[in-house]
Parts: structure tokens; C-alpha cells; sequence
């Protein structure tokens, strides 16, 4: 019985499948859909269609598995929201129709974490299946690299491709654009490199806008940068393209000194540090 029990453990590990990393949290390989930019994404009544420039069509099912992980269930509202542990947010009942802004890349952490996470994004509220829009600076692996999410139609992550990798000093644009009723253009682009993700999520009211900091595995303050990363030029459309002027809720203190500011209605500056690098009590 005992060698029956070593041989079942043993071929569970040969067919284990490594997760993907994803903005909300890590997700097995079924659950994850990479769209290529000259494509889009649709949904279906079972899952995803990719539509590609050549006429094409790839139809993807989410398995029931998608359904009922950790991702899942944070966005049905089920279990703990997410892993936000910084944000400034502002609700606008009628919706939005184009979010678009800057931020800079940190010094890289002293230690590296599971995964950081850095990023604007816009979330429908009501009115349909909770999607989030998001161009995401990412830092996992000692390296900083960023992609285009949309999370999750059918509860399959869709991402446009991972750019970089980038270094301290440069600078990030991101922008969430409504490009017709229920089609959604989310483009992160830093030195010239882009991912574009172009996502038929549906015709819902996006209208909820946030600035946010995220991560997984983060044990120690030498694991987050010390340097503050700074969304500026943010900029909200309604959807006559008229600007909206925020007024942002911020998040209050946090782990390792955390700290949210706004100093104007176009600018968010979330920041850590710590006397001591080893601890993270707030």
C-alpha cells in the first residue's frame, strides 16, 4: 500500500502544471488566456472566442476548475477581495469611457518577493459579471516587466503580452479605452515596447477607477521598493469624452510605513519604507 501511495504522489507531481501569475493571484494554466494584440477577445456563453486578424477564430472553455479557484470566487465577491494593499479608488455612477495615465518604475527591491504588482485599472460595479481593466507594472523574478489584464470574462484571465524587461527610471503608460459599445482597448506601452489586450467584455458601465498597489508572497520590507511610484497624469473620460475631475478615496497606513497620497486629482503616490527591512507590521 505504502509503495501504491508513493507511486500516486509521485505522478501527481509529474503532471503537476506550474501556476501563472496573474494581478489576481495565481491561476492554473486553463484559466489563463494570452491574446495576441492584433486580435480580440469576446466572450461566450461557455467561455472566450479570440477573433484574429486572418479571419480565424479560437474558442476557449473555461474548465470547472476556473470556476471555483481562489480567482473565482474573489470576484464573485465570495471570499477575501483581493491582495490590494494600497489604493486610492473613485465610484462614477454613469461610467467612464477612457482612463489613461503614467507611472514611473522604482528602485528594485533588496530582496525579491512572490509578486508586486503596480497598476490603474477601471472595474463595472454592477450591471453584469465584475470585469477589471488593467495596464500592470509587475515586478517577480528580480526583473520588472508589464502587460495588459482582463480579469476574468467566463472567469478566464485574458493578458495582451508581457513587455520588458525594464529598469529603474523608466516610465510606464497605461490607458483603458472604450473603442465601441462592449469592446474595450487596454494598452501598456514603456520604451516604445507595447502590449495591447483588446477585450469584448460587454456593454456594462464601467465605474470604478482605481490606482493600486498589490502583492503575493511579500514577507519582509527588503522584499517592496523604497522609492514611491507615482501614477501622474491621470486623466477619466465619461462617455460623452468629457473629463471627470476624481476625488479619490485613499487607502490609510499600511505594511512597512505605507503610505497613500494624492496631491492633486491627476496625480496618486503610493510609497513604502521602513527603519527595520526585516519587518512588515504596519
Amino acid at each position: 500500500m505504502a509503495l501504491v501511495m508513493k507511486f500516486a504522489v509521485l505522478l501527481s507531481l509529474v503532471h503537476a502544471v506550474p501556476a501563472v501569475f496573474t494581478p489576481q493571484g495565481d491561476r492554473h494554466p486553463d484559466c489563463v488566456v494570452e491574446v495576441p494584440e492584433t486580435a480580440v477577445m469576446s466572450v461566450t456563453e461557455v467561455g472566450i472566442s479570440v477573433h484574429h486578424a486572418n479571419g480565424t477564430i479560437e474558442h476557449y472553455e473555461a474548465p470547472a476548475h476556473c470556476h471555483t479557484d481562489k480567482v473565482a470566487l474573489r470576484m464573485a465577491g465570495a471570499i477575501e477581495p483581493n491582495q490590494w494593499i494600497d489604493e486610492a479608488g473613485f465610484t462614477y455612477n454613469s461610467g467612464f469611457s477612457k482612463m489613461t495615465g503614467y507611472n514611473n518604475i522604482p528602485d528594485a527591491p533588496q530582496r525579491s518577493p512572490g509578486t508586486d504588482y503596480w497598476f490603474l485599472g477601471m472595474e463595472n460595479l454592477e450591471g453584469g459579471p465584475v470585469n477589471i481593466l488593467q495596464p500592470v507594472l509587475t515586478y517577480r523574478g528580480s526583473q520588472w516587466t508589464a502587460a495588459s489584464w482582463a480579469c476574468c470574462p467566463r472567469n478566464i484571465t485574458t493578458t495582451g503580452p508581457t513587455i520588458g524587461p525594464f529598469k529603474k527610471g523608466d516610465r510606464m503608460y497605461g490607458s483603458m479605452i472604450r473603442s465601441s459599445k462592449d469592446t474595450w482597448a487596454i494598452v501598456t506601452e514603456i520604451n516604445g515596447k507595447k502590449s495591447t489586450l483588446n477585450a469584448q467584455v460587454g456593454p456594462y458601465a464601467y465605474n470604478w477607477a482605481v490606482a493600486t498597489f498589490e502583492d503575493y508572497g511579500v514577507s519582509a520590507c527588503s522584499q517592496l521598493p523604497h522609492d514611491p511610484v507615482k501614477f501622474d497624469t491621470i486623466m477619466l473620460y465619461d462617455s460623452a469624452g468629457t473629463v471627470v475631475h476624481p476625488k479619490w478615496k485613499l487607502s490609510g497606513g499600511t505594511m512597512c510605513s505605507g503610505r497613500t497620497t494624492s496631491p492633486d486629482e491627476n496625480t496618486v503616490i503610493i510609497q513604502h519604507g521602513s527603519s527595520d527591512p526585516s519587518s512588515i507590521a504596519v
